[in-house]
Order: C-alpha cells, then structure tokens, then sequence
C-alpha cells in the first residue's frame, strides 16, 4: 500500500543543510600518545579494596524484611 508523500518532510536520501555542515567538519584526532597514557593511568590504579563485612549479630530478632508501618497524615 502506498502512502501520500508529504512535502512538509524532506527526502532523508537527499542532504539538507545540517548533512552539508557536518560533512564539513573535520574528524576529530586525539593527541599524540594520549590514549597510551590513559591506558597506563589506569593500569596503575589499584582495584578498590572491598569494604570489611560488618560481623553478623544473632542476638538480634531480625530474621527478614523488615517493613515500616506507620501511616502519616497527608501534607
């Protein structure tokens, strides 16, 4: 089925004004060795040490979710 073209709408086949201003540009190029010395940066960082876990209490009469319940009048 074919559907009326509408003229409110350029062809995307054909480049418009925006098309022609990017085509002008030109392709951005890192700085020499700039990517080398990202990559040795981050080679050097250490990995993040985890965090301790805390130790376990079993006096606690936590065994599940716990859920507040309490209603607050509306502001």
């Amino acid at each position: 089925m074919d559907h009326p073209r509408h003229d409110s709408f350029p062809d995307p086949a054909e480049p418009d004004d925006i098309d022609r201003l990017f085509n002008r540009l030109a392709p951005l190029e890192p700085p020499t060795g700039i990517i080398a010395r990202i990559l040795d940066s981050i080679s050097r960082i250490s990995p993040r040490q985890a965090d301790p876990e805390l130790p376990w209490d079993n006096d606690s009469q936590v065994d599940g979710l716990v859920v507040r319940n309490e209603k607050q009048e509306p502001s």
